[in-house]
This record gives C-alpha cells, structure tokens and sequence, in this order.
C-alpha cells in the first residue's frame, strides 16, 4: 500500500535525558483509514499518537476526506546508538508498513521544555500506582474546563462518586495545558475541582497527544467516559484502548452537524459503546438523525442539586437577597443564565424586554442575565442594547456566579430564550426554587420539562409571545405560584442529581460493550 507522507519536525528534547520528538502527517493514497504510527528501534516499538486535525494538509488533499486527521507525533526516549530506527504505520487491515528509515542526522535541533506556570503544578497528575482489575481508575473527557453546564455537571458527578463509591478517578482535558494558564475565575474552580477528585491530565503542548496516552494504550483505564459528543478528533487517536467508551452526549443537531461535523460525530460514534443522552430531545437526534442504534442508546437527564437550593433557601430570604441587589421588593423579576452566544439566544434578551416593559405598562420589573459574554465586544454590543431602548434601569448584565440559588431566590421566573439546549442545568436549578421556566419550542429539554403545567412554552422565536408569557407570570402571581411549584415537585421526583448519578454508577460499574470491527479495535 502507497502513502502520502512528510516528516515535519524531528527533534531532540533536553538531550541529557535522551529525548526525541516526531511530528508530521500521513494518509493511505487510496483513501482507506490509517489506524496507528510507531517508531520501531530494533526490536522494540513506541506507539505514536495518530490523527491529529491537519486541515492544511486536507485542503491541499481535498479529494481525501482521509487527509483531514493525518497529523501524527512520537515522544520517545532514544539512544543514539540505536539508529537507524524505522518510522512505521498501520492500515486498515491492521498490517504494518515501514514508512521511512530515520538516520541520527534526521535530527534538526534541540528544544526545550518550557517550566510549568506556578499555577499549573497543583493539576500535574500524580503517579501511578498498581491497580487490580476492580480499581483500575476510570478516565473521564472533558472537552474544555469552561465554567458551562457540562462541565459543571461533570464536576458534580465525579464528586458524587468520590463520596458515594471506590470508584478510582483521573480526568483528561483535551486543551493543551498551557491554556489553563488563562482560565478565568470560574474555569479555574472547574479545573480546581477536577484536581480534588484525581490526577489531571491535559494534551501536551509539543506533541498535541493527551499526556497520558502510554496509560491509555497499555490498558490503565478499565472504563473511558467522554462527557460530550464532540470528541470523534480525538477518541480513534487514542488506539488501541482495551476498555468501554461511554459517550455522554450534551449537545443538539446544530452543535453536532454544523460546529462539531458529523464526519466528526460519526468517528467518536465508531468508538463508542454507550450513549448516555442528556434529554429526550437529544435521544431522538442520535436514534433518528445521527444513525445511532437505539438500543445503544439511553436517556441520562441533566440534573440539579436540591441540597445546594435547600441550603440556599434555609440560610437566606427572598426579601434579603432582593434589598442586596437593590430590587424593589414588589417588582417583577426575571433571571436568565449563559454564556452570551447565539445558542442561547442572547441577543433575543432586551427585545423580550422591550416588549415585556410594553405589555406591563406602570409595573416595576427587573430583568438579569448571569453569564460570561465571553469577548468585550458581545458584552458592549449588550449594553449598547439596554442603553438604545432606555433600559438601564430595568436590565443588567451579571458575570457568571458561583452561589447561582442565592441569586435565583429574587427571582419570579426563569427565561431561557435559548434557540438550543439539551436539557439546561440552570432549568433545572431554578425549578428547585419554585420557579417557572418560559422558552420557547422545538429548542430542546424546555418542552420536555415543562410540558404543560411547570411554564410555558412559546413558538420558536416568537419574542412577542414570550414577553406575553413572562406578562401573564407577572400578572398573576398565584398562577406563577402554581406553576412553580410544579417545577419544583417534578425537579425533586425525576432530575435530583441522586437519581441521575446512581444511573450513571450503573453503567460504570458494569459497562455494556458491543464486538469491536478491526476499524474500531
């Protein structure tokens, strides 16, 4: 079999410990997949890392779907005397073939390993230690450490399991480390909180491979659990894992087919054991848009933490925390919680506004958003809004808060004006407290929940009929009441955090798995 291939970099690394890095791309010329690279160093071999996204290589190559994830890299420890080595690939049929021959003078440089910022060491992952085939850790993905609905469920749950099973965890983030460096406040308590449960593991910034990727190959996990469906770049690269993937999906058809790519989608798809879907909406995208079997399928709700808004709820009142915020004790409040982006509907917020301040008339309202605007000018392009239609008094823009029950407790009703949402954690929190939810259809988990009695729910988009249903709450309190609490009684039977985790524990502790095909082993 031919291949097209480049060797980019080769490199020796801090040459007192005999270190060498490979890096470049390589795709069968016929189209048929490439499985893994190695080096091979007489008779021993060191796996490399495959599939790294090259879309340089793909647009020079755009008859070859192939040449997208080509990039591949190989740190090993070498010593010189052991040259020639032979850089090595496998295909489709899982038979080897000899790449190029690589001579000590292959070597163009030295690079060195730039130090660990100082707040980073506290998430290098701790050593090893032998394990027996009951406690052999499981690894759980995360995609990024934003401080957002996954990854705070993702949080929750693995400190659930710290406290409620022997469940040995290690988490991988798959960003290159050096962007933790940059974390915001909040994205520093996710990954603060990932290291209090287990070692933390990011890709590496040389080689782009997770940095635990020897664990992964010689069969340290007994379980991987991706905690979101975006991850088909990296999961086959990962080969060969002897263990389950659970995939716990959070995202909708726009986020998979439009963001994430459903050639994407379909190769975490061929890895992947287990769906847990994180709403019915979402169970029925996989099952009949995305060619998922049903029966590998199941429906694992988002949850909420009933403790949290019951601490909340006994340590302070609806009328302290409103003269906190300096809000009228009889206005009318809405609160809607995100990151300001298209998904969520942000830029729908102060046009609700205005026409909710229309439909009120004379009554006092207030209206919050709690959410990180991600970027300076999403957070002025808001504010501009609210200065133009004259709502400075009545609306505000919050940044993301840890204690969200407290602020949630001066609030008459949740809007979640979202065009996409799985199954909304904040829906969830607010319907603790007794909150009704007003969204609109057809976006995902609002409709589920709500249903007919716990909010209301309004056709796609229609900004109008959403300020008429946040009106209809504000003027009749006892009708918002009943549907609160309704809200509440749904949340406590059917998405307590309990519920949702000890389904989760289930499959942990006994994973299904289906035969792996030579693509998938």
């Amino acid at each position: 079999m031919d291949f097209f291939s480049n060797l980019e970099a080769a490199n020796f690394l801090q040459p007192d410990q005999a270190l060498l890095c490979l890096s470049g791309w390589v795709f069968a010329r016929d189209g048929s997949a490439v499985q893994a690279i190695r080096l091979r160093k007489g008779e021993q071999t060191v796996g490399g890392y495959y599939g790294i996204r090259r879309p340089d290589v793909a647009q020079a190559h755009s008859d070859l779907r192939t040449a997208l994830f080509s990039g591949f890299s190989i740190l090993s420890s070498v010593d010189k005397r052991e040259f020639p080595c032979a850089l090595e690939v496998q295909d489709a049929s899982l038979n080897w073939h000899k790449l190029k021959t690589i001579e000590a003078t292959e070597f163009t440089g030295q690079v060195v390993y730039t130090p660990l910022p100082t707040e980073l060491e506290g998430l290098q992952p701790k050593a090893a230690g032998a394990h027996s085939e009951k406690k052999r850790p499981i690894l759980f993905i995360s995609h990024d450490f934003a401080f957002a609905g996954a990854q705070m469920l993702l949080l929750r749950l693995l400190r659930w399991l710290r406290a409620h099973s022997d469940t040995d965890i290690e988490i991988l983030v798959a960003t290159p480390r050096s962007a933790a460096a940059y974390a915001s406040s909040g994205e520093r308590n996710i990954l603060a909180g990932f290291a209090e449960t287990g070692p933390v593991h990011f890709l590496s910034d040389l080689t782009r491979a997770p940095e635990n990727l020897s664990r992964i190959q010689r069969g340290h996990y007994r379980l991987i659990y991706a905690n979101t469906g975006t991850l088909g770049w990296l999961l086959p690269s990962l080969r060969p894992f002897d263990c389950p993937l659970i995939s716990h999906v959070h995202e909708l058809g726009f986020w998979l087919k439009r963001r994430t790519g459903v050639e994407i989608f379909n190769r975490q798809a061929a890895e992947t054991d287990l769906f847990l879907a994180g709403g019915q909406a979402v169970q029925d995208l996989l099952v009949n848009e995305m060619s998922v079997p049903a029966l590998e399928t199941e429906v694992v709700h988002c949850c909420a933490s009933t403790e949290r808004a019951r601490q909340a709820r006994q340590q302070h009142t609806r009328a302290e925390v409103r003269h906190s915020l300096g809000i009228p004790p009889d206005a009318f409040v809405l609160e809607a919680c995100g990151t300001l982006e298209w998904r969520k509907g942000a830029e729908l917020f102060v046009p609700i506004c205005v026409a909710l301040r229309r439909k009120l008339g004379k009554q006092t309202f207030r209206a919050i958003w709690i959410g990180d605007p991600c970027d300076l000018i999403v957070r002025d392009q808001f504010l501009h809004d609210i200065a133009k239609a004259g709502l400075t008094e009545n609306v505000s823009l919050v940044e993301p808060q840890q204690n969200l029950p407290w602020w949630m407790l001066a609030a008459d009703c949740l809007a979640l004006p979202s065009r996409e949402d799985p199954f909304p954690m904040v829906m969830l929190e607010a319907g603790v407290l007794g909150l009704p939810v007003v969204g609109f259809q057809s976006s995902g988990g609002v409709t589920e929940f709500v249903g007919t009695d716990a909010g209301i729910v309004v056709p796609y988009l229609d900004v109008e009929a959403f300020a008429d249903a946040l009106a209809s709450l504000a003027l009749d309190a006892e009708a918002a009441r009943r549907l609160g609490q309704i809200s509440e009684q749904r949340v406590m039977k059917l998405y307590d955090e309990e519920i949702s985790f000890r389904r989760i524990l289930t499959h942990l502790d006994r994973p299904s798995t289906r035969p792996r095909s030579p693509a998938r082993s």
